[in-house]
């Protein structure tokens, strides 16, 4: 059974202060029906694709996900990264 994308991506997000989210998280991942478009869509319309990214990392979690979405979050996470050392650059030199 599907969880809903929100709750499901507050598990994600609450990994370390709930490290047994892992387990529910990788039962979520091997649904064949999971929505993962909807994933990606919630996730990106509330800016925490690069944070999941990194949660996945730390919690071993991103070989759980389709290649296609572990590169797509692994670019997300990199364009992002770039933009903020930019900005921090910008705001050094002001």
């Amino acid at each position: 059974m599907s969880i809903l994308p929100i709750h499901f991506i507050g598990q994600c997000l609450s990994l370390d202060e709930h490290p047994l989210f892992r387990e529910t998280i990788i039962a979520q991942f091997s649904d064949e029906n999971y929505d993962w478009n909807q994933f990606i869509w919630t996730c990106s319309n509330h800016l925490v694709l690069p944070v999941i990214y990194l949660k996945f990392l730390k919690y071993d979690l991103i070989s759980y996900v389709p290649d296609v979405l572990a590169q797509h979050l692994e670019e997300i996470y990199t364009l992002n990264r770039t933009r903020n050392e930019q900005i921090l650059l910008q705001v050094k030199a002001i």
